[in-house]
């Protein structure tokens, strides 16, 4: 362990991490990834709907020219608000964690919660106005959650990443991405996996 990871007297490690927003590709995969997610399962929905309709082809037919074109322009939003997202923090982002026994603690840093509240805020009026509840939801979300907790005893997996010092923590409704400092990703590591009683899966 190093001195960018501290131990504080109230038993906790803490530490900050400032990530590169157009150097390191884990947030953006990250979003890519959702993204895509929302892009295919409505497609698959509708596939379905074909099938037990026996009418497959033909509907596959119609929509699939304007799903490739709503495909290209989701590659193209989701490309220019990550830039543009990530020029509003500076060039990158900023995050505080602690960790103790129990689990570990990500928290935004105060320079950033204001950035946060108006992308938040812009993204319920957004939603407002295309009658999104989706992008309604996200945005209450984001305004009212400032950190998330990952319960080492509740952890389904964890996925570390050390390219991009990225150790991934699902549990119940929540995927928590902690950053880690290079040199003292083996210790925070190997702190999760053995108060957790998970081995971590390596990219």
């Amino acid at each position: 362990m190093t001195e960018k990871v501290t131990y504080c007297d109230n038993g906790k490690y803490r530490w900050t991490y400032e990530l590169p927003a157009f150097r390191n590709k884990a947030i953006f995969r990250t979003v890519a990834v959702i993204s895509a997610i929302s892009y295919f399962v409505p497609l698959l929905i509708l596939m379905g709907i074909f099938a037990a309709k026996g009418e497959f082809i033909s509907g596959m037919q119609t929509l699939l020219p304007i799903y490739l074109l709503c495909g290209i322009a989701l590659i193209f939003i989701v490309i220019v608000s990550y830039y543009a997202v990530g020029r509003y923090y500076g060039g990158k982002f900023s995050f505080l964690y602690e960790m103790d026994e129990s689990g570990i603690t990500f928290r935004r840093m105060e320079e950033d919660e204001e950035k946060t509240r108006n992308i938040a805020e812009l993204a319920m009026l957004t939603g407002v106005l295309t009658k999104s509840l989706g992008l309604i939801g996200a945005g209450m979300s984001t305004s009212v959650n400032d950190s998330a907790f990952s319960d080492f005893s509740k952890l389904y997996s964890i996925k570390a990443d050390p390219e991009t010092d990225m150790i991934a923590l699902t549990s119940f409704l929540l995927y928590n991405q902690i950053f880690v400092p290079r040199d003292d990703f083996e210790f925070v590591l190997s702190f999760i996996e053995d108060h957790s009683g998970k081995k971590a899966i390596r990219r």
